[in-house]
């Protein structure tokens, strides 16, 4: 259920319309901080397990 409501966060601009790559910064997103610790594969994998939650 963590992983699930960190994507469905980190999603949330791109689903707005904020965005235009859901990796893209946002002014109110840590997602750079994601992407540094992590990495883009582990974002583009964690978002799509649980693509269905941003449909």
């Amino acid at each position: 259920m963590y992983w699930q409501k960190v994507a469905y966060t980190l999603f949330n601009p791109w689903r707005a319309g904020e965005v235009h790559d859901p990796l893209e910064p946002f002014e109110f997103s840590n997602i750079d901080e994601w992407r540094t610790r992590e990495g883009d594969e582990f974002l583009i994998e964690l978002f799509s397990k649980y693509k269905r939650w941003f449909e």
